[in-house]
């Protein structure tokens, strides 16, 4: 598995899971995930999907929304 083909299917794999709840958008390697509705967001699914590519991930609060950020491992 490519990282390219990686990335496609995972932010598919996430906007899929989102639906709707948040915005999920690409940043050099990993993601942005803006959470639009945090009750039905998907918390552990994004978690353990960025989580489980290994990527660092952390969440902040910007114009009170939390963001989710990851970013991919350093080869």
């Amino acid at each position: 598995m490519g990282s390219e083909r990686a990335c496609v299917d995972i932010e598919g794999e996430l906007r899929s899971a989102i639906n709707g709840y948040g915005e999920c958008t690409t940043v050099m390697g990993g993601f942005e995930v803006r959470v639009k509705d945090p009750v039905r967001f998907p918390w552990e699914r994004v978690f353990r999907t960025l989580l489980g590519l290994g990527h660092e991930v952390w969440v902040e609060l910007r114009d009170d929304e939390l963001v989710i950020f990851s970013k991919a491992p350093v080869e």
